[in-house]
């Protein structure tokens, strides 16, 4: 490129150099810190270099038609990219830093030799850019677990035989949990979660792994119980006001806490307590608050259970050339779709199976082999909708 060329792409912000047999980006070209788009389609690049983060200011960069094999993490500092053009190229992945590029919209990778876990992502840039943030997430929870582990519980065996065994543990784990906000928990939470000795013989990180997960399932449960303490506190607080001693709402808790184990219960209760706590504090017991609970439960239980019992008339009556127990089924499964995975019906549910059960004949197909229970539901909703609408 010649002192005129240098100028017109100074002043343009623009440079094409197709098809010109390049085998690497023109140092020239990569001292052009003002280009905002770069086409260097149908070369023989075979690689995107690190030198391709001084162009700060690109925003479209296209590369598809070379034999490009990788890309360097570096293009992280291309802050401003927004169109990334890598069709039929030789990439088998690209890198996770890519991830960190907030203005990306698109990035093609249509005919390039991806892995199995990425070639979903061929055209679907929101997933892409989903799944290269949280592999870099990822590979930053590996290095401040060991960053931890290595200045803290095994500080000691670091630099042993024994130490040799804490990469193999953490990759274990970071494969145990696939859910990352449980995996940031568990780095925050190393010291008390991961097993204190390594042993000389080395442990076998899978089932160190799985013991671990169990660990976590335990604190993370009994995390929850103590929060919910606090919610049951203020609830207490609020039902009974100014007729409750305050000193006295920690042992009524602690007295609840002893008969009431299941965290789902629990849960239950601080989302009830105003239907399951006596009238009085003083008659605050843990025995008698299990009670009530209990009833509580049972009688939510029976009322869902009725208007199950009353859309299963309903659909025999739609469907009386089918047998009792497909429309059973099949009732079943529609009332599990409105119950959204809820232990116990709200009043909404209620409600709303009852609703179902007298629009029965409009929402539901005349044909029991085409009643699909979501689609039902959302027929539903739609009809409810216009109804308000009306």
């Amino acid at each position: 490129m010649g002192g005129g060329d240098l100028e017109q792409v100074n002043r343009s912000k623009v440079l094409h150099l197709t098809g010109m047999g390049l085998s690497r980006i023109p140092r020239p070209v990569l001292r052009s810190v003002g280009l905002t788009r770069l086409d260097l389609a149908c070369n023989e690049l075979p690689s995107v270099p690190a030198a391709i983060s001084s162009l700060t200011n690109l925003e479209h960069l296209w590369l598809q038609g070379n034999p490009i094999a990788s890309v360097h993490p570096d293009i992280q500092h291309c802050t401003r990219l927004k169109v990334l053009d890598l069709r039929n190229t030789a990439l088998t992945k690209l890198p996770r830093e890519i991830g960190r590029l907030s203005t990306i919209l698109e990035i093609d990778l249509r005919g390039a030799p991806l892995k199995a876990k990425m070639k979903f992502f061929q055209r679907n840039t929101k997933g892409l850019m989903a799944y290269l943030r949280e592999r870099d997430a990822r590979k930053h929870i590996k290095v401040e677990l060991y960053n931890k582990l290595s200045t803290g519980l095994y500080r000691e065996v670091l630099d042993s035989p024994t130490g040799r065994h804490i990469h193999p543990l953490i990759k274990a784990v970071c494969l145990a949990f696939n859910d990352l906000q449980e995996l940031t928990q568990v780095a925050r939470h190393c010291d008390r979660l991961f097993p204190e000795d390594l042993a000389t013989g080395g442990i076998d990180p899978t089932a160190a792994a799985s013991t671990l997960r169990e660990k976590f399932t335990v604190l993370g449960r009994k995390n929850e119980r103590k929060r919910l303490a606090s919610q049951l506190e203020l609830k207490m607080r609020a039902i009974y006001y100014d007729v409750i001693d305050p000193a006295a709402v920690e042992g009524y808790i602690a007295s609840i806490y002893q008969q009431v184990e299941l965290l789902e219960d629990v849960q239950f209760l601080v989302r009830h307590a105003g239907t399951v706590m006596p009238p009085d504090p003083k008659e605050i017991t843990g025995i008698g608050v299990k009670s009530s609970m209990l009833a509580l439960q049972k009688d939510m239980t029976e009322a869902r259970q009725r208007c199950v019992d009353g859309l299963f008339e309903t659909l025999t009556q739609i469907y009386n050339d089918q047998e009792s127990s497909k429309v059973r089924r099949l009732t079943q499964r529609v009332a599990d779709v409105f119950a959204k995975g809820s232990r116990f019906a709200d009043a909404k549910e209620l409600e709303e199976l009852k609703q179902l059960k007298a629009d029965a004949q409009r929402v539901f197909p005349a044909e029991i082999r085409e009643a699909e229970p979501i689609r039902i539901r959302t027929m539903f909703l739609a009809q409810r909708t216009e109804q308000k609408g009306d």
